[in-house]
């Protein structure tokens, strides 16, 4: 009888790059360092750069829809359409980054953002840019991430050591945290009253960038071999297929549906944080501001303790830590009154965060068989971002009825019921697992 596709043997392992071995008496640093490889400088400064271009167009592009449309279901329509992509392209990504050579799908991407970003700067900068204009762009951009944060998750483990991937992957998340919600923002805000269109043309300049180094990163990367009788298939049995493995392998069913909730619940208050910092913490404008400059605080806590974490506790054990410090920070975040203990919660928010990111994007690096980890990766990450909008929402409605505080405690609580049902299951799956890798469990 012929093997089942959902069944891991039917696929090719993950193969990475020979790396020489390491004895005991190499420092850490060193260690660690050559984990990562020589491939993967390239690959996270290239993501590093683009994320800053991709944050300072962010900012940019609700103060261009509002120079043209006063309308706030108009401009709030443009969050909304770069969204949307990951919903309605998320799976077919996946088919796509498990179809080709994904270092290269991550330079077509780039350059197609390039050109997208290049296009609206030069509309804005004659005065000719339409609301019509600025939806499409959000669109394509949105589409094009799909794909291209998609793949570099799928091309990391041919990058980098398995033993390097927690470093690997909590540098990767901390750019992607810090450049697009953080440090992009405040560039693309800032110089966005000097010249409007200055924001694209950065964001243009940076894919550019992007491109060069990743072309430079392909050199280190295993030539693409297609997995035998796959090509030609159809798309839907393709995503189906992703569907299958990930339902079968109960640890990444239980994990996709916990960040999924846990999603859900931190989406109630976070939204209306910048309500809470006003009515309840009575902080300004700048205020507010440096409260969000405590969410990269806290990535930033987190790159140099996710390595040390996972080395002294294990992944089951950062996976309950992580939902539990989300769970009891939103609790107290809820019941304070002091600014500085709010930005100190959302420190370590923040920080167990990055660590839940870590830990459970390496676990399917490690155990997804590398034919499978696009479309394993798309249907994870749709799970996760499907109730992202739905947790606004509710959240929103909530705060209108009852108030601001009570958006901070249900959430809190839900996300430690949450735990309560599905981590007992996930940490049996975890513990049952037998895994190549040399990872504490």
């Amino acid at each position: 009888m012929s093997p089942r596709l959902t069944d891991p043997e039917h696929y090719p392992t993950r193969t990475c790059r020979n790396m020489p071995a390491l004895h005991l008496r190499d420092s850490p640093k060193l260690q660690q360092r050559s984990a990562l490889g020589p491939g993967f400088s390239s690959v996270w400064t290239a993501f590093t750069i683009s994320a800053l271009g991709s944050g300072a167009a962010a900012a940019a592009l609700p103060l261009v829809g509002a120079s043209l449309s006063h309308d706030p279901r108009v401009v709030s329509g443009l969050t909304v359409a770069a969204g949307l992509p990951w919903l309605c392209t998320g799976l077919f990504a996946g088919v796509l980054v498990d179809r080709s050579d994904r270092a290269r799908l991550m330079v077509l991407t780039d350059i197609i953002r390039g050109v997208l970003a290049a296009i609206i700067a030069v509309f804005v900068m004659l005065g000719e840019a339409q609301i019509w204009m600025l939806y499409i762009v959000c669109l394509g951009m949105g589409v094009a991430e799909t794909v291209f944060d998609n793949a570099s998750q799928a091309l990391l483990p041919d990058l980098v050591e398995s033993r390097g991937l927690e470093a690997a992957n909590s540098r990767t998340g901390f750019s992607d945290s810090v450049g697009k919600r953080f440090i992009g923002p405040l560039i693309g805000s800032a110089i966005f009253a000097v010249a409007a269109s200055a924001p694209f043309w950065i964001d243009s300049a940076s894919f550019l960038f992007s491109v060069a180094l990743l072309i430079v990163a392909r050199r280190y990367t295993s030539p693409f071999i297609a997995t035998p009788g796959e090509q030609g298939k159809s798309v839907f049995r393709d995503i189906g297929v992703g569907f299958q493995w990930l339902w079968r392998h109960r640890i990444f069913a239980r994990l996709a549906a916990l960040v999924g909730i846990l999603n859900l619940f931190t989406n109630f208050s976070i939204p209306t944080l910048v309500l809470f910092s006003e009515d309840y913490l009575h902080l300004s404008q700048l205020g507010y501001g440096m409260l969000l400059a405590c969410f990269a605080v806290g990535g930033l806590l987190g790159i140099f303790l996710t390595p040390l974490v996972t080395g002294r506790l294990g992944v089951k054990e950062c996976i309950v830590l992580s939902v539990v410090v989300n769970g009891l920070t939103q609790l107290l975040i809820g019941f304070s009154r002091s600014a500085l203990i709010v930005a100190g919660l959302i420190i370590l928010c923040s920080c167990a965060g990055l660590i839940w990111n870590t830990v459970t994007i390496s676990l399917r690096q490690r155990m997804v068989p590398t034919s499978l980890l696009g479309r394993v990766n798309s249907v994870y990450r749709t799970i996760a971002w499907a109730t992202i909008p739905i947790g606004a929402l509710a959240g929103g409605a909530m705060a209108h009825a009852w108030g601001l505080r009570v958006t901070w405690l249900a959430g809190g609580i839900g996300i430690l019921l949450a735990g309560v049902l599905l981590l007992p299951g996930i940490w049996r799956d975890i513990g049952k697992t037998v895994m190549e890798d040399s990872v504490p469990l």
